[in-house]
């Protein structure tokens, strides 16, 4: 059984495994750096809606409404996690002028002061469920409360 790889194969020069190992092995490797963003996850919340946007890695982002715009929860643990989803710690960055005494750069790039910690529980560790975050500014402990039922 032989594979035609195209373009794949004269790029790189490699005579096709008959067995198709390496064909399975670049499939697997690709499928693990290619995580989809889940914006299947959407929440309400009092003030809009809360969208599950993209997995970098073992952090999950999030994006939230927060003054006139949006702001991104990074929480990690929960990147690729549909199982044993509960209690998760992460930050929270936001646009604008901030009040933090440090930066803040997220795993998307996005850099700022205007950032925070969080705390999510989920109500479920499985499955589409909804969710209490608590947040603060800069590194203040995470206690104002904000609550999200699936939508």
């Amino acid at each position: 059984m032989g594979y035609d790889f195209g373009i794949l194969h004269a790029a790189h020069n490699f005579t096709p495994d008959p067995n198709g190992i390496i064909m399975i092995r670049t499939f697997a490797a690709l499928m693990l750096l290619a995580t989809p963003a889940v914006a299947d996850e959407i929440w309400t919340l009092p003030a809009g809606k809360a969208v599950y946007e993209a997995d970098i890695g073992e952090t999950a982002i999030f994006s939230v409404p927060y003054e006139g715009g949006r702001a991104n929860m990074y929480i990690d643990g929960l990147g690729g996690n549909y199982r044993t989803r509960g209690f998760h710690e992460g930050y929270w960055m936001g646009h604008g002028a901030g009040t933090c005494s440090a930066q803040m750069i997220g795993p998307d790039g996005f850099q700022t002061d205007n950032w925070g910690r969080m705390h999510i529980i989920f109500d479920n560790p499985e499955g589409f469920t909804g969710w209490t975050a608590y947040f603060s500014n800069c590194f203040a402990e995470p206690t104002e409360e904000l609550r999200a039922e699936p939508s």
